[in-house]
């Protein structure tokens, strides 16, 4: 169930991630939301996602900013630059309305230019 709104999400999951929840037997509990957070930190890092970047005042390499968060705001963000619609992202996302999801959408022009030049307007 989503947190916030209390609305049921079926996702689709790939192979490897599904071994992983059959290796665990389903059960993803174990790990707060700080730990978890601490975590993709520590794998951002060994990962070399390591350029300066700002997020307010600070000024840190990325993988400082990281979080479980920054995973949803990503993949909300890449499916919508495959092209998938926003009720269907919203829908997988548990978001419960399509105004409240586009906040979380972070492409660059090109990235929008990329999806737009697909359309049949710009053909």
């Amino acid at each position: 169930m989503a947190q916030k709104n209390d609305r049921e999400v079926v996702l689709p999951v790939k192979p490897d991630a599904w071994a992983i929840l059959e290796k665990r037997n389903f059960d993803l509990s174990g790990d707060t939301n700080q730990e978890a957070n601490r975590k993709l930190k520590t794998i951002a890092a060994m990962a070399g996602i390591d350029e300066l970047v700002s997020e307010g005042a600070k000024r840190a390499p990325k993988w400082k900013f990281v979080t479980t968060h920054t995973a949803r705001r990503s993949a909300a963000t890449n499916l919508y630059l495959q092209g998938v619609s926003l009720k269907m992202i919203a829908d997988l996302g548990g978001w419960g309305d399509e105004g409240t999801l586009r906040v979380y959408l972070r492409a660059s022009g090109l990235g929008m230019a990329l999806v737009a030049r697909d359309l049949g307007f710009f053909r």
